[in-house]
Formats: C-alpha cells, sequence, structure tokens
C-alpha cells in the first residue's frame, strides 16, 4: 500500500511541476472506466481508499490550487462528462456491477477538486458558471427528478448528495467573491 501511496504522490507533484495536471486527471478517469469494465471491483475500492488518504489529499490540494484556471475548467468538464456518460450507462440498464463504484470513485476526486480549487477574485466568474453547469447535468443524472420518487436513482443518491455539497459550497465561494467585485464597482 505504501509503496502505491508514494507513487501516486509521485505523480501528483510531477504532474503539478509540468503544469499538467489535466493529464493526472485524465489519466485518473481512463482508468477508473478500465477498472470498470474489467470488473476489477477490489481495485476500484483501492482508489477510494487512496483519496480518503490525508497525504495524498494533501498533495493533490496543493497541485489543484497551483493549476492555471483553464486546466481546472478542463478538468471540471470531462468530469462532468465522465458522471453524466456513466450514469446514462447505468440507466441504460449496464449489468456490470462495478459501474456504481466508478461512479462514486470519480465523484469522490470530483469532491476533491472542488473542495480544494482556488477561488477569488480573478477565477470566481469562471468557475460559477460550471457550478450551474454541474446542478443541471452530473447531479441530476445522479439523483433523478426529485419530484418524482419512481424516478430517483437509490445506487447513486450518496455519490449525487456529496456532488451536490461541494458544488454549493464551491458556488457559495465564487459568490462571496462576485458580491464583494460588484459592492467594489458600485463604490467606484
Amino acid at each position: 500500500w505504501r509503496e502505491a501511496s508514494c507513487l501516486l504522490i509521485t505523480l501528483v507533484v510531477t504532474y503539478q511541476k509540468l503544469r499538467q495536471l489535466d493529464f493526472f486527471f485524465q489519466s485518473l478517469v481512463e482508468g477508473t472506466e478500465a477498472l470498470r469494465r474489467d470488473a476489477q471491483v477490489e481495485r476500484l475500492h483501492s482508489l477510494i481508499r487512496f483519496f480518503d488518504d490525508p497525504e495524498i489529499c494533501s498533495y493533490l490540494a496543493t497541485a489543484i490550487q497551483k493549476s492555471p484556471i483553464h486546466q481546472i475548467k478542463q478538468i471540471f468538464s470531462k468530469m462532468n462528462n465522465w458522471v453524466m456518460i456513466s450514469s446514462k450507462m447505468r440507466d441504460a440498464g449496464d449489468e456490470n456491477n462495478s459501474t456504481p463504484l466508478s461512479i462514486t470513485v470519480i465523484v469522490r476526486v470530483f469532491a476533491l477538486l472542488m473542495r480544494y480549487v482556488r477561488i477569488d477574485i480573478a477565477t470566481s466568474h469562471e468557475i460559477y458558471p460550471l457550478c450551474h453547469e454541474i446542478m443541471s447535468s452530473s447531479i441530476y443524472a445522479l439523483l433523478g427528478e426529485i419530484d418524482s420518487p419512481s424516478s430517483i436513482r437509490t445506487d447513486c443518491v450518496k455519490d449525487g448528495l456529496i456532488l451536490c455539497g461541494w458544488t454549493l459550497d464551491l458556488a457559495n465561494r465564487c459568490n462571496f467573491w462576485l458580491k464583494n467585485n460588484k459592492k467594489k464597482d458600485c463604490m467606484k
């Protein structure tokens, strides 16, 4: 476990130094998809444990905070699309029992991204619209129609609520800067 953890930390640090963190996330999504296709349930559980590790999260947080905003936006878009596609596969009758677990992996990583993305006066206006996009696409895909109890997807409710909570947190952090910026404009 320790060797694998050290390898993951080294990859995160390397991609951060290269300013190519989007390639790390792309590889993570592709690896998760490969594990899902091959029904590698135990390995998917291992990925979840990796992203629960405080040391790994610390290095990932630093890498996310130091990444250029355009890369963060690309990562958001790719992860959002992956959640929607995976949810549709599950809804279409995907018999692979590792699909909900693979969604959990990506939602956990997506939540880490939202938790640690740097929000300030310069980035808030770029990230805020992404929050609305995630709410209307990924979260909707995970939770279903709230007004119609028969359409609620019980196997992904926890993932949907986790993603919803972190999306609302991120939107509130953006909103803080957007409102403060409008107040400053009014005072000029």
